[in-house]
């Protein structure tokens, strides 16, 4: 058992996020205007060809999954965020199975603001909703719809950017450990593309 999945299975892992978070709201960072949920997808490298089954010794990790993107299938995780719109820091964090859908990881707590892309759109979070509405076929999105939309983006702008340095240190985490996992090189964080 590595390091990992010992603090998982013990706990400890979230009091150590947890002590973080109590010191901002210690400080005063207290969540005033509202957060922005996000996703976005690690790609790690699937493994090689080889024998198949049982006896296959594989780099594959067996908690990441397969999902389709726009251009192509990736293999990893996603990371889900949920980050403060007063001072651009990550309140909240999930990792998942790649196939995994945004709307399926609610990170918002009562009473808060959450601001979601169109990934999200038909499910209620616990908090008040502030999600981008979807057009359907037939049902064309209204132009107070589209500018709904457009202030909403704006607002969930600055908590979903600059978050490459937690998104590559989640990388090189879930690369690590005894578990025979193996990334040959670079992991790719790819951005959640609406």
């Amino acid at each position: 058992m590595d390091s990992q999945e010992c603090l998982a299975e013990t706990g400890k892992d979230e009091l150590i996020w947890a002590e973080p978070q109590r010191q901002l709201d210690e400080k005063g960072s207290k969540v005033r205007k509202g957060v922005s949920q996000d996703a976005s997808l690690i790609s790690v490298d699937p493994g090689g060809s080889g024998p198949c089954g049982e006896a296959a010794e594989t780099r594959r990790s067996r908690d990441g999954d397969w999902a389709k993107r726009k251009t192509g299938s990736v293999y990893g995780y996603k990371l889900h965020t949920k980050a403060d719109n007063d001072h651009r820091l990550v309140r909240s964090l999930d990792v998942t199975s790649a196939s995994v859908h945004d709307s399926r990881v609610d990170l918002s707590n009562l009473g808060e603001t959450v601001y979601r892309d169109k990934g999200y759109f038909g499910v209620e979070p616990r908090g008040f909703s502030a999600t981008m509405r979807w057009a359907s076929r037939g049902h064309l999105l209204c132009i107070w719809v589209r500018m709904r939309n457009t202030r909403i983006s704006g607002r969930r702008a600055p908590g979903g950017e600059g978050f490459r340095g937690l998104e590559a240190g989640v990388s090189r985490w879930l690369c690590a450990g005894d578990d025979g996992v193996t990334c040959p090189g670079p992991v790719d964080v790819l951005p959640h593309v609406l």
